[in-house]
């Protein structure tokens, strides 16, 4: 988190003019070749919302108890310094001097090996908007990092006083728990936090219905669109209305997938409704979603039956021999086609003719090539 344009020092007294109403984030206070340090060993820093040469009713005041005020000497100088930091995933101020100036025999200042002398914190709370922040050390030397009044530092500094409320297991959290509760927007009594961008691990509703994790999986009961409320039940009604038919190589009911009721169709084909050439009887027959089972009109071609023989004979009445014969007068002579013999038959000659053809057609089978599945037809 950049914090650059949320650190300001100057010398005897700062001017702030988009803060939050928040606490400090960090203090440093430490002497200049021009500072002067008061007569207590009091540091007090006060807050307010105009400038120390008009202070108002409303100015704060936070002291800290020193062992002594604190000391410059050959551009180094002693400094206050107060901020915050996470101890076992816990939020803490912390306050100290650190100290490196000290006194000699003679009472005159000395450069020493840096000590620390620790201070009970103060949370030092400011105005939302313009603030100003002096000491009462005059030309005291001040460095502070404020909470901007922007959407990134209320994000933060409010999920931290949240995260630090909920690990102490502490009570309702409610509003008045923070310093900085414009930062947020209130329904009810309950806030809303408006953020650019914020990194989590999941999101989960309050009731559990409702989770987005950092993976990307979303689990939800019902999509609100502008139009309409958008369930699976809808989904079902919008792609498989009552009526359709649902085809699979899975035997699971579509029931248990999209709800609904569904009867499964068997031992059926299914085929399109319309009308077609009756080769039988003529003219058209129709299909219509009354027929369970009709059959298409469709004449069998040679190939298309199986194959069989047929067995014929004739005869004609008369007597005669096998070598000659005289035909009578109920003869009956056949002439064929030019070139053959004549062929007389009739009379008293008495004769039979007999053959047995060869197969007919080759057995090609009619049934195309299929793929079995389960049908069902939603009923409800």
């Amino acid at each position: 988190m950049d914090l650059t344009d949320q650190t300001v020092s100057s010398t005897n007294e700062i001017c702030i003019q988009d803060s939050l109403n928040a606490s400090l984030m960090k203090l440093k206070v430490k002497m200049g070749a021009t500072s002067v340090a008061p007569d207590s060993n009091d540091l007090i820093i006060y807050v307010d919302k105009q400038s120390s040469s008009s202070p108002t009713t409303e100015r704060k005041q936070y002291v800290f108890n020193l062992t002594g005020p604190l000391k410059y000497c050959n551009e180094t100088s002693d400094e206050l310094i107060q901020q915050f930091k996470m101890v076992d995933n816990k939020v803490q101020i912390e306050a100290f001097v650190k100290r490196k100036v000290d006194t000699n025999e003679s009472g005159n200042y000395v450069l020493e090996t840096s000590t620390i002398e620790e201070l009970d914190g103060s949370i030092i709370t400011l105005f939302e908007g313009i603030n100003y922040i002096y000491t009462n050390y005059t030309n005291g030397e001040i460095t502070v990092i404020y909470p901007k009044d922007n959407e990134v530092t209320r994000a933060f500094l409010n999920n931290a006083t949240y995260y630090e409320h909920l690990i102490n297991d502490q009570d309702d959290f409610n509003l008045d728990d923070i310093y900085f509760k414009d930062a947020f927007t209130k329904s009810g009594d309950k806030l809303n936090l408006e953020v650019d961008n914020a990194c989590v691990e999941c999101i989960i509703s309050k009731n559990n219905k409702f989770s987005l994790d950092s993976d990307g999986n979303l689990i939800i009961n019902s999509i609100n669109s502008a139009q309409e409320l958008i369930s699976n039940q809808n989904i079902c009604d919008l792609i498989y209305p009552i009526g359709s038919i649902y085809l699979s190589v899975n035997s699971t009911n579509p029931s248990t997938l999209f709800g609904g009721t569904w009867v499964q169709i068997q031992d059926r084909f299914l085929i399109g409704c319309g009308s077609y050439a009756n080769g039988t009887t003529g003219g058209n027959q129709t299909i219509n979603l009354s027929h369970v089972h009709t059959t298409a009109g469709h004449t069998l071609t040679i190939n298309e039956m199986p194959s069989h023989t047929h067995e014929f004979g004739a005869k004609v009445g008369g007597t005669g021999t096998a070598s000659g014969w005289t035909p009578d007068s109920s003869a009956v002579e056949v002439s064929n086609k030019s070139g053959y013999d004549l062929m007389k038959t009739g009379g008293g000659q008495s004769h039979s003719h007999g053959n047995t053809g060869s197969a007919l057609s080759s057995s090609q089978s009619i049934m195309p090539p299929f793929l079995a599945v389960y049908i069902w037809k939603r009923t409800a």
